[in-house]
């Protein structure tokens, strides 16, 4: 009888751990929402830069989520915009988005340093030209 409660109590405990260690399902459908998002505009070619979701804050329908784009043809290079959703049926759909600053562009040392972007209106900011 102690060996059986003990693999139940186990059990939960295992089980507790597990749904712990998996991200929060609204985030995926965040990130879901952002990448469709870019998908609208036909000039970007996603799969030369790797997103990174940095924040996620969730309040009620609505979220702000940071995020980082990172050139894959040179990593040092990247992006940061914020993006603002809300809640639409089953998913999230993106209601606008901001550049939130850069780094290793035109001399930008640190995130949040003189933005390196303009904004797109449908996709992440693209570079200025520096001259």
């Amino acid at each position: 009888m102690r060996a059986k409660t003990g693999i139940v109590v186990f059990s939960l405990l295992w089980l507790g751990a597990c749904h712990g260690v998996r991200k929060p399902p609204s985030q995926a459908g965040i990130r879901r929402a952002i990448e469709a998002h870019l998908r609208q505009d036909p000039h970007l070619s996603l799969q030369n830069f790797t997103t990174e979701i940095v924040s996620v804050k969730l309040e009620g329908n609505t979220a702000d989520a940071l995020v980082r784009y990172r050139s894959k043809a040179s990593p040092p290079v990247a992006v940061l915009v914020r993006y603002t959703l809300k809640k639409s049926g089953q998913g999230w759909e993106v209601t606008s988005s901001a550049p939130a600053g850069g780094q290793g562009m035109h001399g930008a040392g640190e995130e949040g340093a003189n933005p390196p972007a303009t904004t797109s209106p449908s996709g992440p900011p693209r570079p200025i030209a520096s001259h």
